[in-house]
């Protein structure tokens, strides 16, 4: 195990276990295994397999590449990213260009030129991004997304998934976008030119002109009845 105050230098390799007890500033880091960082990490470019722990904010100006785990107390700023795995964040993250979690997402709010998601988000506040791809198989919950091209896809599950109740929620409060294609996706209100929604789509509010409807997807409003014993929960559609 490596164990240090803090960490200035031009690159920086750990196999194993790696400590930094205050803030760390490399050129070139990689890593294999389990590094901790008690205060800012801050590098050109960062790549692991493991696990990354960061108190505070996360500064990679290049690309950001971990196949494991990523968990930040704070920010995550980068010039490209690609988590294969979980990203946990306590505060923004922001991608000036490419980014993509294959996995789980959660973060408070998210900014990105171009965002890909597999697996499962959970994002609350404002999720920027002008081209926005998504394909969710785990519950996901989104706050307002703004973007020109916004693509959801929820997994829809089949007969079997229904009887034994493997369902999968994925919502969103607000779209705001230039296209917008759904699918499997629970929204509140969504504003585009145009709207391409899927199968077992819902959507309580559209402004804008839907394209393509398929017919097991519904727009306007919805409750939910408590379900006889033993069943799910029943929709009724005004």
């Amino acid at each position: 195990m490596v164990r240090r105050d803090s960490l200035a230098t031009n690159r920086w390799s750990v196999a194993g276990t790696a400590k930094i007890a205050r803030d760390a500033s490399v050129e070139q880091a990689s890593f294999r295994g389990l590094v901790t960082v008690g205060g800012k990490l801050t590098a050109e470019a960062l790549g692991g397999r493991g696990t990354l722990e960061v108190e505070g904010p996360i500064e990679v100006a290049g690309a950001l590449r971990i196949a494991g785990t990523v968990r930040g107390a704070s920010t995550l700023h980068a010039g490209d990213a690609d988590v294969d795995g979980t990203l946990r964040l306590g505060g923004a993250l922001r991608v000036d260009r490419n980014g993509s979690v294959r996995g789980l997402l959660e973060t408070p709010s998210a900014s990105a030129a171009f965002l890909t998601l597999s697996g499962g988000a959970r994002v609350p506040g404002r999720l920027d991004a002008p081209t926005l791809f998504a394909e969710l198989r785990d519950t996901s919950s989104f706050g307002p997304i703004f973007g020109r091209s916004v693509v959801i896809r929820g997994w829809v599950p089949n007969v079997v998934d229904k009887v034994f109740f493997r369902d999968t929620a994925i919502t969103v409060e607000r779209i705001e976008a230039e296209q917008v294609t759904l699918e499997g996706v629970d929204v509140e209100f969504v504003r585009a030119p145009q709207v391409v929604l899927g199968r077992d789509c819902h959507v309580a509010r559209v402004e804008g002109t839907i394209v393509r409807q398929h017919p097991s997807s519904y727009v306007g409003p919805e409750s939910r009845t408590a379900p006889p014993y033993g069943l799910r929960y029943g929709l009724r559609r005004w």
